[in-house]
């Protein structure tokens, strides 16, 4: 993840939001505008700069709620790659997962996303998702794996099954 990869992103964002959404379009150049006051330093310093700026993750969080496929798919592919690189404040983690919750009634493509950046997301930020969190995580594979496109059916049933592991696996250590 760079900032040049998320500056075009949210450009993006802006162009396809300019009439149709001026919350988007708005939270897309406060973005940009917190990127270009970024150092340009490495990936993982790009992304702890990114993960104490909950504001940033906003553009990506609306783009999830667009009724646009194209807008919705930009918006997760952004936040699977913030999350991959552990970019992503930790206060904005039920955000996240109710934005991917909303974008689930997309095409499949954007619900195969969903569930890359979700398992990212339970991955990378583990400590955090409990409670509210894991239920929103565990819904949103559940309703996915009731979809009728097979790969996404099968897909979000090997989600799931990874998901209640790691539960599994983080009450063992917690009790060990």
């Amino acid at each position: 993840m760079t900032a040049q990869l998320l500056t075009s992103q949210l450009n993006n964002l802006i162009q396809e939001s300019k009439r149709k959404n001026a919350e988007l379009r708005n939270a897309a150049e406060n973005a940009v505008g917190e990127l270009k006051g970024l150092p340009n330093t490495s990936e993982s310093q790009l992304a702890g700069d990114l993960s104490r700026r909950p504001k940033f993750v906003k553009p990506f969080v609306l783009a999830c709620k667009s009724s646009s496929g194209k807008t919705v798919g930009s918006g997760i592919i952004c936040l699977q790659r913030l999350a991959v690189s552990q970019g992503l404040s930790r206060d904005t983690l039920k955000d996240v997962l109710e934005a991917l919750d909303e974008a689930t009634s997309q095409n499949a493509d954007v619900q195969l996303k969903i569930l890359q950046t979700l398992t990212a997301v339970v991955q990378n930020y583990g400590v955090e998702i409990r409670g509210d969190l894991i239920v929103k995580a565990l819904w949103i594979c559940s309703n996915l794996q009731a979809s009728k496109t097979a790969v996404v059916s099968s897909t979000a049933a090997a989600t799931l099954q990874q998901l209640v592991v790691a539960m599994f696996d983080k009450v063992a250590a917690e009790d060990g």
